[in-house]
């Protein structure tokens, strides 16, 4: 099915598909031009069985994007249980001064959509701050232990923070 819109024209277009002979995900291929310069882009959608009533405990997701709009989908494809990584690089990038924002937010819209979060941390080599990344390079490339005692206190300093802010809030952790 092809759409042709009038060019220079900014407004907004239902597009109605047909509903396919079987539930699953499907794509849609767009193609566009701008100053005749074409462009193409793949969409994703999936087709659903009526929606769930109750989330299933067991069936849950881990990388999906975390907002508002996304956790609805979540709980309608019946989703029960979902990973929340906490990155340590993007809540302390100052020591000490911790920026909870974005996973409040996160967080609030899961359990508002009734479901469950396992708090992850992943807190080796990857969402560490920088200034902790330089010295495990250094300490690697001397042939050393990656981490120091000073990284094991700021981790710890960090862990501690998370788990007081989110203590009744998250009952499952991953820690990685």
């Amino acid at each position: 099915k092809i759409l042709y819109l009038p060019p220079l024209s900014i407004s907004t277009h239902k597009l109605e598909f047909p509903f396919p002979e079987r539930y699953g995900f499907y794509s849609v291929h767009v193609r566009w031009k701008i100053f005749d310069k074409e462009q193409e882009k793949i969409l994703s959608y999936a087709a659903l069985p009526p929606f769930y009533e109750k989330a299933d405990p067991v069936f849950g997701i881990t990388f999906m994007a975390r907002n508002k709009e996304n956790a609805e989908a979540m709980r309608r494809l019946g989703t029960g249980t979902k990973g929340l990584f906490f990155q340590w690089d993007s809540i302390e990038q100052i020591d000490g001064s911790f920026n909870w924002e974005n996973f409040d937010r996160d967080l609030e819209s899961l359990q508002q959509a009734g479901i469950e979060v396992v708090g992850g941390i992943e807190i080796t080599t990857m969402h560490i701050p920088a200034r902790y990344q330089k010295e495990i390079n250094q300490r690697l490339k001397e042939k050393k232990f990656p981490f120091s005692l000073e990284y094991y206190g700021a981790a710890a300093r960090f862990e501690k923070e998370l788990f007081r802010r989110y203590n009744g809030r998250i009952r499952h952790w991953a820690i990685i």
